[in-house]
């Protein structure tokens, strides 16, 4: 497989992961208590989840393990 369309493919196969993972990441912040409460200092007025960075983390992660070949 050439090499632009192994990355391609390895950027769909992170953003489909990232789409099915983000909304259990939001629901686990909620139940874990794991949200940024808004003050003054912050731009947002409502409680963010935390742990959404946890699950682009886990969807790079694994789309690069199918992907990348082990030598």
């Amino acid at each position: 497989m050439g090499n632009i369309t192994s990355l391609a493919l390895m950027g769909v196969t992170a953003l489909m992961l990232t789409m099915l993972f983000m909304p259990v990441a939001i629901k686990i912040s909620l139940v874990t208590n794991a949200i940024d409460k808004p003050d003054p200092r912050k731009m947002h007025a409502v409680a963010m989840p935390c742990l959404g960075g946890l699950a682009i983390a886990a969807s790079f992660i694994i789309s690069i393990l199918f992907f990348v070949p082990a030598d």
